[in-house]
């Protein structure tokens, strides 16, 4: 990735001035998960490391600031309810952001900075890359499955993703909250995916 180092440290600069000690920590922490998938996943690790440093960009951002970002794009056009979801909104309105500020970064990161809270069907590489290192960085506090996602995301990126996902919903199901279209989405392209132990 070209200009790599000095981009990482403006980024880094940004992170320091916007997101809480707590949330800082995370963003490394999923930033050296994702490198370690990349290099085991033929992925460019620099553009692991760009992409995981980002997605949490707009953790902080307001309602009415992520609803700016997100005006006039595909996200709101599909899903006009989108508002309902606002654990959501940060990953939809910071790729926008990102790929605003950081216009020289990739389809292939902005697509992981976006869909790393919900997945999608038809994830490249790089996003599954940055979904699950967010689920599974170590400094994750640990509950029911995350051992098992880690271990199995590090020995099949696939797999992994999958049993992500079948937590996730289940976890849904049992709380009754909603799950969003594009998880459930997301959740039915990786059926083939899975190992047959976790169907």
């Amino acid at each position: 990735m070209k200009n790599y180092d000095a981009l990482r440290e403006k980024i880094l600069l940004e992170l320091k001035d916007n997101l809480k000690p707590n949330r800082f920590r995370h963003t490394l922490g999923v930033e050296s998960t994702a490198i370690a998938l990349a290099n085991l996943n033929q992925v460019d690790p620099e553009e692991a490391s760009i992409a995981a440093l980002l997605h949490d960009i707009a953790k902080y951002f307001d309602f009415d600031t992520y609803m700016f970002w997100l005006k006039g794009t595909s996200i709101l056009e599909r899903f006009p309810d989108i508002g309902s979801f606002p654990k959501l909104l940060h990953a939809f309105a910071g790729a926008q952001y990102a790929q605003k500020k950081y216009p020289e970064l990739n389809e292939d990161i902005i697509n992981s900075v976006r869909y790393h809270t919900t997945g999608r069907a038809g994830m490249g590489t790089l996003e599954k890359i940055i979904f699950a290192a967010d689920y599974i960085e170590p400094g994750r506090k640990d509950f029911p499955g995350l051992l098992s996602a880690r271990e199995r995301t590090f020995d099949d990126l696939d797999q992994g993703v999958y049993l992500i996902l079948k937590q996730t919903v289940s976890y849904l199901e049992q709380n009754e909250e909603p799950c969003f279209l594009l998880t459930k989405e997301a959740f039915n392209d990786m059926i083939p995916m899975a190992n047959p132990s976790d169907l």
